[in-house]
């Protein structure tokens, strides 16, 4: 028994994966800025709205972890759920291959995936140097998924 609130454990673990996950994030852009002579187009404001960027995304997706860690009732299933969910955002959302390649009902489906937003948002800070009030469609794809997700996960989530 817990006096905590479930939003508020929620947001507890949140924030503290967030900092671990800014240190990572930290390392990366750094070894590829300094190792890899990766240009940050507008210096330390590309760097900090690709950093705010991928906070939605460590929203969306540590909330689906929540989800199927809350519906699926074996713990040995969990793996298998999360690689079922997440492995097809992968290889749809235009990492790998463009969506334009694939065939047009598909890429409906494709446009509207939350890896896509988040995929598309980060090209277009990184590489050609947006700002994140010049996505508005990335940005509001990345807060509807994110208010829909943590609206899901506070109702599922379980701490037994």
């Amino acid at each position: 028994a817990t006096p905590l609130k479930r939003p508020f454990l929620i947001l507890g673990e949140m924030l503290s994966r967030l900092f671990f996950q800014v240190i990572g994030f930290i390392i990366m852009v750094a070894l590829g800025y300094f190792v890899f002579d990766f240009t940050l187009v507008n210096g330390l404001m590309t760097f900090l709205e690709m950093l705010v960027f991928s906070v939605f995304g460590l929203i969306i997706f540590m909330g689906m972890g929540f989800i199927i860690s809350g519906v699926i009732e074996n713990e040995s299933s969990i793996a298998p759920v999360a690689n079922t969910i997440t492995l097809p955002q992968i290889l749809l959302c235009g990492l790998f291959f463009p969506v334009e390649n694939y065939p047009a009902w598909l890429q409906a489906f494709c446009n509207l995936l939350p890896l896509t937003f988040f995929v598309d948002g980060l090209r277009k800070i990184a590489f050609e140097g947006a700002h994140i009030w010049q996505m508005p469609v990335e940005m509001t794809g990345l807060i509807g998924w994110a208010a829909v997700i943590s609206f899901i996960t506070i109702k599922v989530f379980r701490w037994e």
